[in-house]
């Protein structure tokens, strides 16, 4: 990721952390909000500070699950596309980090060889993942939605697109299959 979007990646995610510890009615939970909004607005970014406050809110948890270093600079790249009004990019980078998901089970828990995996369609991975029971059925549903959506922007068939819902809903299905698929499990003392 260029450094520009690393540095206001670490910058706004500082502000979003302490405005969420805090009580959102407190002067000081102001001062934050203000803080980011004077961020979004150095960016050029027009989305509401409370949707991009929740948005990085989601994030907060990724600490919590084991993902490889590229699909954690994808999704927060992605995220950033998304803040930035860049929704296409958004969408298609989405989709591109379920892909990476998908190789990445097939590659360590599935019988099909790497071989095979690499010349089959994202949709055949995501069922062979659902046959070999690696991932549970709403997985799977949410991972064929991200790949539908994805494909209405990659292969332009429509018109009248709703690219900022398309994006919201992907990154909503793509968080949850990353919790999902890569949350550590909650060790007991």
């Amino acid at each position: 990721m260029e450094k520009q979007k690393w540095e206001f990646w670490i910058r706004i995610m500082s502000v979003a952390r302490e405005y969420l510890s805090l009580d959102k009615l407190s002067k000081e939970a102001e001062d934050h909000r203000n803080s980011a909004e004077k961020l979004f607005r150095e960016e050029h970014i027009i989305l509401s500070t409370d949707t991009i406050l929740e948005r990085f809110s989601e994030l907060e948890d990724l600490n919590k699950v084991e993902i490889t270093a590229e699909i954690m600079d994808n999704l927060k790249e992605c995220i950033y596309d998304y803040v930035s009004n860049k929704f296409i990019s958004a969408i298609v980078l989405g989709g591109l980090i379920t892909e990476r998901i998908a190789d990445n089970l097939l590659e360590e828990k599935s019988k099909i060889s790497s071989t095979t995996s690499s010349k089959l369609s994202q949709s055949c991975k995501i069922n062979i993942l659902g046959d070999e029971e690696i991932i549970d059925p709403k997985i799977s549903g949410k991972l064929h939605q991200i790949r539908k959506i994805r494909n209405k922007y990659v292969h332009p068939k429509q018109n009248n697109l709703n690219t900022e819902k398309d994006a919201l809903l992907i990154l909503t299905k793509l968080i949850d299959v990353v919790y999902t698929i890569y949350a550590k499990p909650v060790e007991e003392s």
